[in-house]
């Protein structure tokens, strides 16, 4: 339902959603095309409402996820012209399959390697503001248990180990525990999680699924931070882009 290769000349974009990351893409799109933005209290200069909108837009770009600022995609069908392209990030199946049915060509910017590349920097630059505001301690010998691998484990490691961080990788994949070896990481599966987690007073996941039991949250330190960077329904409940405290 993905059309990854889909080449629509734009002029005339329509970007829905208030949050940070549309408002930038409109500021940054503006130079170059006609921007119009549902969804904002305030439009970036250059970037006009979409009420000034005369004819359908070439483009309509959906904020990460897609169905985020209570945008429902399917509702601004009408707002593109037909053929058009729908962009959006973490697109559900159902939202490609009714988009690409109703004649558009669909495109889920989130798997775009470019952009998952990129879009991990900023996430480990949270963890570690998230870390550095909540822990008592330096990041400097802090032991520091990372779950899962990919681009955002890698990234997030780096940063860790280069504050200092005495950084341990759990993952399943032999690739991905190989390749945190490689970046001088202490490694273990998964399956021995409970070996080192009780010890570790910073446990950062990024696996979108829920790795910490209850058991294995009940035997965490009583002063550690917890922070979930995963996608729902991220690895402890806490939530994606979430931190706690134990």
């Amino acid at each position: 339902m993905l059309n990854k290769h889909a080449k629509t000349v734009c002029h005339d974009l329509l970007l829905a959603g208030s949050g940070l990351r549309q408002m930038y893409a409109a500021a940054a799109l503006a130079r170059k095309y006609t921007v119009y933005a549902i969804g904002p209290e305030r439009f970036p200069a250059g970037v006009h409402p979409a009420e000034e909108l005369k004819e359908p837009a070439d483009a309509l770009i959906l904020p990460m996820p897609s169905g985020k600022d209570g945008v429902h995609p399917a509702s601004l069908l009408e707002h593109v012209k037909p053929g058009g392209t729908v962009l959006g990030g973490r697109m559900t199946d159902a939202e490609c399959r009714e988009i690409s049915d109703a004649g558009y060509s669909v495109y889920d910017y989130a798997r775009d390697e470019a952009f998952i590349l990129r879009n991990a920097v900023p996430t480990a630059e949270g963890a570690v503001e998230i870390a550095m505001r909540e822990l008592p301690v330096t990041l400097q010998g802090t032991k520091c248990l990372i779950l899962g691998g990919g681009r955002v484990c890698a990234a997030v490691r780096s940063r860790f180990a280069a504050l200092g961080a005495a950084v341990t990788v759990a993952a399943r994949s032999a690739r991905d525990l190989a390749d945190a070896a490689a970046d001088g990481c202490r490694t273990l599966p998964l399956s021995m999680l409970s070996d080192v987690a009780a010890d570790s007073m910073l446990i950062i996941n990024t696996i979108p699924a829920l790795i910490l039991s209850a058991e294995l949250l009940a035997a965490v330190r009583p002063d550690a931070l917890i922070i979930d960077l995963a996608s729902k329904p991220g690895g402890d409940g806490v939530g994606a882009g979430e931190s706690e405290r134990i």
